[in-house]
């Protein structure tokens, strides 16, 4: 199985990176292939902006129709995004490592949330559960 691991927390010697390495160290020993997005090593921007995309529709800037434009056009997304994007469709089980932080996960964690789960990429109007984008994978 194709696992992919998005980790959030700044600290190296923090529980949460012990169950991140916990986490790679078994499902990698069961045979899975792991791949993990360190968003705090990545340098991952939380901040949903314009030069998320190769190019834009013009006129007024709307951040979720501009990521059913750029998924039109053969995912005009920027690097990062790309890189993270092609991740989320290799894998067939994603988890989620963060701390919980004031009843949420960190910023960072919620900025990969809006940049990448993307409009015309991994959800759409109507496409959803059964019909949905990311059909077949898993999520914890």
């Amino acid at each position: 199985m194709n696992v992919l691991i998005i980790y959030a927390h700044h600290e190296p010697t923090s529980f949460t990176a012990a169950m991140k390495n916990l986490a790679v160290e078994v499902l990698s020993g069961q045979g899975h292939t792991v791949a993990v997005s360190d968003l705090w090593a990545q340098g991952f921007s939380a901040t949903a902006q314009k030069w998320d995309f190769v190019t834009t529709s013009g006129g007024h800037f709307n951040y979720m129709l501009e990521q059913k434009h750029a998924a039109k056009l053969d995912l005009a997304f920027s690097p990062d995004i790309l890189g993270e994007i092609q991740k989320v469709k290799d894998a067939e089980l994603i988890l989620f490592v963060s701390p919980i932080w004031w009843f949420s996960g960190p910023a960072i964690l919620k900025g990969w949330f809006d940049r990448v789960l993307a409009m015309g990429v991994t959800w759409d109007g109507g496409k959803i559960y059964e019909n949905g984008l990311l059909r077949g994978k898993q999520a914890m």
